[in-house]
């Protein structure tokens, strides 16, 4: 979460739209730029927390290792001034923080959910109101009561902590039931089902299961809609 529901399509297209022909005179694209900022961003939020770093606002660090990415991504580092300034950051990172918009399939998939007797929550850091947020642009209410936020256990996912956490409140409130992860990153279904999740993949973002890696999921679909049918097919009541 996000990933799996919601799609970065949005957040490209402010790449391109602010950086495009600038990036292309390098042979980028706004794609590629997006998607190794994004992943650089994974990257040391999970090494600040390794490290006992207090986390920053992700605004901050987004904005902080943008001409790092760009240089990374093959741009020479004296071309970096003038090529982009601090609003061209900022309207990206928001577009990102508050822009993006459902996967197909997302309203059909919860349907199906609520349909086949399987109650759904959003297990995510981006923090609860970013998250209802999203839901509700697309036209979908998702109570905050079935957000629940990674911090209140002070650590990110795929530690352990978030899962077994979410184990024993589950546990505890509707004991014998059976208890499924969703997620588009294998990384994380790893660490869910390390604890005790039946696990369903999408891999609609990452497209390759790395099975030798993370292993394999009980349920593995192309995108949400046919994640949702193959989820009751196997565990619906």
């Amino acid at each position: 979460m996000p990933s799996v529901f919601f799609s970065y399509d949005a957040a490209e297209e402010a790449v391109e739209e602010r950086l495009g022909s600038k990036l292309a005179a390098y042979g980028l694209s706004a794609k590629v730029v997006f998607r190794h900022w994004l992943l650089s961003s994974e990257r040391d939020t999970a090494y600040m927390a390794f490290s006992a770093r207090p986390r920053l606002p992700l605004a901050d660090r987004w904005e902080m290792i943008f001409p790092r990415v760009l240089h990374s991504c093959g741009i020479p580092l004296d071309d970096l001034d003038g090529l982009f300034n601090k609003d061209d950051v900022r309207h990206i990172t928001d577009i990102y923080l508050y822009g993006l918009t459902p996967r197909p399939g997302l309203a059909e998939m919860l349907q199906t959910l609520k349909e086949g007797g399987i109650d759904f929550w959003c297990c995510s850091g981006a923090g609860v109101k970013r998250v209802k947020n999203y839901f509700a642009r697309a036209g979908i209410d998702m109570p905050e009561t079935q957000i629940w936020d990674t911090s209140r256990v002070g650590v990110s996912k795929p530690q352990l902590p978030v899962y077994e956490t979410l184990v024993c409140e589950w546990q505890e409130k509707l004991p014998g039931e059976v208890m499924i992860f969703g997620a588009s990153h294998a990384w994380d279904l790893a660490g869910a089902k390390a604890c005790g999740f039946h696990t369903a993949y999408t891999t609609e973002y990452e497209h390759f299961e790395c099975v030798s890696m993370w292993g394999k999921h009980d349920v593995v679909a192309p995108d949400l809609a046919s994640l949702g049918k193959a989820i009751v097919a196997k565990f619906g009541g």
